[in-house]
């Protein structure tokens, strides 16, 4: 008995002796780390490797003035496949690296939204270059976008196709996820209280040419495509084949060099918004070291991941290497801190991690987009 009394006399000692010890601080990184995330292998591989190259622009100039704080900046990258379910797995791997400082990315908004949660449970910066559904507005103190919202961007087009263009009869032909119906969503709600009349709403499927051909005979002045690039391409030569006069007005699937590549002359005179355009101020030189370094010109996404990845560079200069600095940082561009001039337009952000600019569109003349003068 007497040993029983002792050995809980002795497990009380040592129970308090470990109560006593304090937690152990977070381990600080002892290398700097940006993680690329995206759809490295799929059919919207391109837009992810150009976005991954306007990353390693921004991360080699850091690195050829010597790095931040004396040490190289180190790219790291994590293939979501456009699937969420993965994109989470992605995000947890890289977040739990305290290397990692920061996300740039994802590209597709339901991996943005699967993988918030993770982030934010890490603590850990997600900036995303292309990501617009407006569910990512709630997405959590740690996630950023420099591309504008749906909300913006689908208001934007809507007010465009009525005001702008004066059209009335509208089809909308979208993808069925969450980017191409919350970006259809958001178009039509504004185009209806223009007063248009939206005629159809076709989601997008392999048998797409099959699906347009009933708007012949519905004789749209406009149809809207609220869909990613792979498929807007794809839309855009079904629609080519068939005999409508019908202006064709997209959102920033469209912004590609990738998208214009694949629809071939059925984009010629496409409109659609931009984000990025080599005539924007302060555009020029990016335009010349981007080429300089891979031989061809920038898209859009190439641009933004650039302006993003600047940001957090800019952000550990000022601040240091801390994950919640950093966050803070980005979150006073604009209030606190005056904004950051990008090569895409001056980066500030609202309450949510949302960008505040104004919206551009552009149409493509002879394969090249042509900034459209709105009044």
């Amino acid at each position: 008995m007497r040993k029983f009394i002792l050995g809980i006399f002795l497990l009380s000692v040592i129970s308090f002796v470990a109560g006593c010890k304090k937690k152990a601080p977070t381990p600080k990184p002892t290398a700097i780390k940006i993680a690329v995330v995206g759809p490295f292998t799929g059919p919207l591989s391109a837009d992810a490797y150009s976005i991954l190259e306007g990353v390693k622009l921004a991360v080699d100039e850091v690195n050829a003035k010597g790095g931040i704080n004396n040490m190289k900046v180190e790219i790291v990258t994590g293939d979501d496949m456009a699937n969420p379910a993965r994109a989470v797995k992605v995000a947890d791997s890289l977040a739990s690296d305290r290397n990692v400082l920061a996300i740039i990315g994802h590209y597709n908004s339901s991996c943005t939204i699967a993988a918030s949660y993770v982030y934010n449970r890490h603590g850990v910066v997600a900036i995303s270059p292309a990501s617009t559904s407006p569910r990512i507005t709630e997405a959590g103190k740690y996630i950023f976008r420099v591309c504008p919202s749906d909300a913006q961007q689908g208001k934007e087009l809507g007010r465009f196709a009525t005001k702008t263009l004066g059209k009335r009869r509208i089809a909308i032909i979208y993808d069925n996820d969450d980017y191409g119906k919350g970006l259809k969503y958001c178009f039509s709600m504004e185009a209806k209280r223009a007063g248009a009349d939206i005629v159809a709403e076709i989601p997008y499927g392999e048998d797409i040419a099959d699906r347009v051909r009933r708007l012949v005979g519905l004789k749209p002045d406009l149809i809207f495509v609220a869909c990613v690039m792979s498929s807007a391409a794809k839309v855009c030569r079904a629609l080519h084949e068939l005999p409508l006069e019908a202006t064709i007005l997209g959102g920033d699937g469209m912004i590609s060099d990738e998208f214009r590549r694949r629809a071939g002359v059925a984009c010629e005179g496409v409109i659609h918004t931009v984000f990025f355009h080599p005539d924007l101020p302060g555009a020029r030189e990016f335009v010349r070291k981007y080429e300089s370094k891979y031989g061809h010109a920038p898209g859009g996404w190439a641009a933004l991941a650039y302006d993003a990845t600047n940001a957090v560079l800019k952000a550990m200069k000022e601040v240091g290497i801390n994950r919640e600095a950093i966050r803070n940082y980005l979150a006073s561009l604009g209030t606190t801190r005056p904004p950051l001039h990008g090569v895409s337009g001056d980066i500030a952000f609202d309450a949510f991690g949302d960008i505040v600019r104004e919206i551009l569109f552009a149409q493509v003349r002879n394969g090249n987009p042509e900034i459209i003068k709105v009044k």
